[in-house]
């Protein structure tokens, strides 16, 4: 008797220890786990804010673009008031007023820098109060490229891992049209440049589209949403983009450029049209979509590659790949090879 209660005592007080065990290791591995979780979950909101910071670097710098483009269309081209008026409806007044005075140097870094701000919060909700913890220290710099007629828009800003600080840099590329009468850059010196070839991609976008469309038979009106051709159920949409881009180096920016165009088609369902003379292209007409992408003949074949690669990830619609002509728009003679840029001035911010 006395020895089963001995044993059962013994018992009792071991499988006390083994809890007290399991608990301390509980204790201990617990926090680490936890710790590891929240590593883990720190790295992917990082990375979501660094890819929304992007995706509204890319919204400011194609703002500009449109509006200088505009602009160029405008001095050069007698744009009508009535797309004029289309472009600019679509964008923020600010940007219009402080684009449409580059050449004045009412563009800074400043202002771009907070456009870009508020962007990145209107995508992310306006949830500043993490946002200021998890990445801050914003600067922006805007440089001129005289040699490759561009701006360079580059952001620096420090996002926390925990303790440790980490530096990133976010550059994009605004092209400045060949028809744009920048200072040391006008029409008339591309046109004494003996060396650079005319050809449809000397054009600003709104001209260039126009020829283009042309070509390869578009029978719908210019300002027709979404598509340039339809013929037997086969809704077309013509576009083109020059590959030679600098600014489009960056596989974001480029993977942004070209899914853009290929959602908006795939999204297409057809078109009551107000104007009488505009054709009415209901849903059940639709047999087919396609994507007629023109490119410049000398385009880089690593971004064909890609621009293939992402076009087959939408199955909804036909695309076929068209090289006409040359560009030159960003070729650099013997002389520009020194790569030199003017500094137009700089910003520091952090979100409010």
């Amino acid at each position: 008797m006395i020895v089963k209660k001995l044993m059962s005592n013994l018992i009792n007080l071991a499988k006390r220890k083994e809890k007290a065990s399991l608990s301390i290791e509980a204790a201990m591995i617990l926090p680490a786990f936890l710790l590891f979780l929240l590593s883990l979950v720190l790295m992917v909101q990082l990375a979501n804010y660094e890819l929304l910071w992007h995706a509204a670097g890319n919204v400011v710098c194609q703002e500009l673009e449109a509006i200088i483009a505009t602009t160029a269309s405008i001095e050069h081209d007698k744009l009508h008031d009535k797309v004029l008026g289309n472009v600019l409806q679509k964008l923020p007044a600010k940007v219009a007023k402080k684009a449409l005075n580059v050449k004045t140097g009412m563009l800074s870094a400043k202002y771009l820098l907070r456009r870009h701000i508020d962007l990145f919060q209107e995508i992310n909700c306006g949830q500043s109060g993490l946002n200021s913890r998890l990445i801050s220290n914003f600067k922006a710099k805007v440089r001129l490229n005289e040699a490759r007629h561009n701006l360079t828009y580059e952001t620096n800003y420090t996002y926390h891992l925990f303790f440790w600080p980490v530096k990133r840099q976010f550059k994009l590329i605004v092209p400045l049209w060949n028809v744009y009468p920048f200072d040391g850059y006008t029409q008339k010196d591309e046109q004494s440049d003996e060396k650079t070839e005319k050809t449809v991609w000397s054009e600003g976008n709104f001209k260039r589209g126009d020829l283009l469309q042309k070509k390869y038979a578009a029978n719908l009106p210019k300002s027709y949403p979404t598509i340039n051709k339809y013929s037997a159920g086969v809704v077309t949409s013509i576009k083109s983009v020059d590959l030679t881009n600098p600014s489009l180096e960056d596989p974001f920016y480029l993977e942004m450029r070209i899914s853009n165009l290929a959602r908006q088609l795939s999204n297409f369902n057809g078109y009551q049209a107000k104007n009488s003379n505009w054709p009415t292209i209901q849903a059940t007409d639709i047999k087919a979509r396609k994507l007629l992408l023109i490119v410049p003949e000398n385009s880089p074949e690593d971004k064909l590659a890609k621009v293939e690669n992402i076009l087959k990830a939408y199955k909804q619609i036909d695309y076929e790949i068209v090289k006409h002509e040359k560009s030159y728009r960003y070729k650099q003679t013997e002389a520009e090879t020194s790569d030199k840029s003017d500094d137009l001035g700089g910003d520091t911010h952090d979100l409010d």
